[in-house]
């Protein structure tokens, strides 16, 4: 008499014993032997397909599990929430269109019936997405305060269009201003554009302080205002 018992190995693992089994071999007669084999080689090649495929299952997951961890949090969309810096839809008003932005129109304005305001807006056939992107980006500009970066004024975001409100730079942006005045007597000197780039460069160092990389930084996105200040906004931040 013989008993038989077993287990599978694998990438996975060791499976676990199966029960004992008893039998008997009559060594006058082949023919029993032979068929005890075959059951044997059967179930063991039963219990390789089931263990092989659990153990592709259970690798698919623990690869979904770690594909799912590794995921940059900054590339998930976040949603808009609305705070401190919301303002009256009806305390702005609307006048000239000052150009393009990135997200859509800006227009030159007025907020709270005495200060002059830049307003951008997102087109109508923008997706929400979009439309959080250009709350968010907003929600950046909250967390800045200095002088060489573009001033935040207020946010409309309850309904649509969306609004956000800026400080008016008059001059627009660096790149239309310098070609506007190359063939005029307002080319500035060396001396003002020395003072340009230590302009810009003070907001540069201002972001870099606050762990923040503008990612589209170019003269179509420094500002300049009436009295030929240099300020950077349209922000591409990480």
């Amino acid at each position: 008499k013989y008993s038989l018992r077993m287990r599978s190995t694998s990438l996975a693992g060791d499976g676990r014993f199966s029960d004992v089994v008893h039998f008997s071999i009559d060594l006058a007669d082949s023919a029993p032997v032979t068929l005890v084999a075959l059951l044997v080689l059967c179930v063991l090649a039963m219990m390789s397909v089931v263990l092989f495929v659990v153990w592709r299952h259970h690798r698919k997951r623990k690869n979904q599990e770690r594909l799912i961890a590794s995921v940059n949090p900054d590339y998930i969309e976040t949603k808009y929430v609305i705070d401190e810096w919301e303002v009256p839809r009806e305390s702005v008003e609307i006048s000239n269109e000052l150009g393009l932005g990135n997200f859509g129109m800006v227009y030159k304005g007025v907020y709270d019936k005495t200060i002059p305001v830049a307003i951008k807006t997102i087109s109508k056939t923008a997706s929400q997405r979009e439309k959080n992107e250009f709350l968010n980006e907003a929600s950046v500009m909250k967390n800045f305060s200095t002088f060489h970066i573009i001033k935040l004024i207020g946010v409309v975001s309850i309904e649509n269009p969306p609004f956000v409100i800026m400080e008016l730079m008059e001059n627009g942006d660096l790149k239309t201003y310098l070609r506007r005045i190359r063939d005029t007597r307002l080319v500035p000197d060396t001396c003002r554009i020395m003072r340009m780039a230590a302009e810009i460069a003070d907001g540069m160092a201002y972001l870099e302080s606050k762990k923040y990389v503008h990612r589209d930084l170019a003269a179509r996105n420094c500002m300049v205002s009436k009295d030929l200040v240099c300020k950077i906004g349209d922000f591409g931040m990480t």
